[in-house]
């Protein structure tokens, strides 16, 4: 009987955190329910069923096609990838690049994303992405190592491993998109610049 009532209490504490994710959603700009008249939150990017078997975790929106500009300067360091939109950020710009209607996970079409989360596909005008974060910070002595803190961690554990062990800058480096805290789904506080500080040493 105990061991009953501890799996009842587990089961318990896990729809608890459950709950405590979906409500961080809820309410947020990435909570879409209402978009082509569907009540479901998580439904716009993922399904437990029949999802995009080449993207984690069980895509399910349309993905960009777009061609991207990416941002370049005579002050940056970087060598951007030559699809700057790689792992996590094709996610995003599934959305905000504007070519894809955010529903269209639902068969929608006519609805699009507008004003200041618009981005569209030329970059140059964003902070940087799909760039080898360790090679740059390498070459520019005001870029913190990966190994700094950042949020919960340290800054190598939002970069995101192409396959060969690179750890690319993309915008889930700075944003959680599950998570509305610290406004514009910033990964932590950007008070006083503190974020933009976490990597940048001014």
């Amino acid at each position: 009987m105990k061991s009953i009532g501890t799996l009842f209490f587990a089961v318990l504490l896990s729809l608890g955190f459950a709950v405590t994710s979906f409500a961080s959603i809820a309410g947020t700009a990435h909570d879409l329910s209402g978009t082509g008249g569907n009540t479901q939150i998580c439904v716009f990017c993922h399904t437990p069923h029949n999802a995009d078997a080449t993207v984690d975790p069980l895509w399910n929106a349309t993905l960009s096609t777009s061609t991207f500009t990416a941002y370049s300067s005579s002050t940056f360091d970087g060598t951007v990838n030559a699809d700057p939109v790689i792992g996590p950020s094709r996610l995003c710009m599934s959305c905000h690049d504007g070519t894809v209607a955010i529903d269209s996970a639902i068969g929608g079409t006519t609805n699009f994303i507008t004003g200041d989360a618009l981005i569209g596909t030329d970059l140059t005008n964003d902070h940087p992405i799909g760039f080898d974060y360790d090679t740059a910070q390498g070459l520019d002595a005001e870029i913190q190592p990966s190994t700094v803190a950042l949020g919960t961690g340290v800054i190598s554990d939002f970069l995101f491993d192409d396959g060969s062990g690179t750890a690319i800058m993309t915008c889930a480096t700075c944003h959680d998109v599950h998570n509305d805290t610290n406004g514009s789904f910033l990964l932590t506080g950007n008070t006083n610049s503190a974020l933009c500080l976490s990597c940048h040493i001014k």
